[in-house]
């Protein structure tokens, strides 16, 4: 099974990460930036800390990008998965965040 990056803000990260870690079998580690990202890489990030100019750069490298809403917004959903985003998901820990990490993961 891969394991998923994940980058989000500090405050969020303090909670989501032991979370998911807790909650699923999907191997979580809390990442600080977006440098040396391998191609087939998941990255679950924060849509506050991560652009959709940021998301398609990474996208076209090979990463498969996760964006979590603090909010969630039909605009900005179709806008960051037509930056190659493969899941746009709000930040909770939940079944829909588990399954597409998950399958992910695989």
């Amino acid at each position: 099974m891969r394991e998923v990056d994940l980058l989000v803000s500090q405050s969020a990260g303090e909670d989501l990460g032991p979370r998911l870690a807790r909650l699923g079998p999907v191997p979580v580690r809390l990442i600080d930036g977006l440098h040396a990202l391998a191609p087939n890489a998941i990255l679950a990030a924060d849509a506050s800390v991560c652009s959709t100019e940021q998301c398609a750069r990474l996208a076209t490298a090979g990463v498969e990008v996760v964006v979590l809403a603090n909010h969630t917004s039909t605009d900005e959903q179709a806008a960051y998965m037509a930056a190659g985003a493969v899941a746009y998901v709000e930040m909770i820990v939940d079944e829909t965040l588990l399954d597409v990490l998950n399958r992910l993961a695989g």
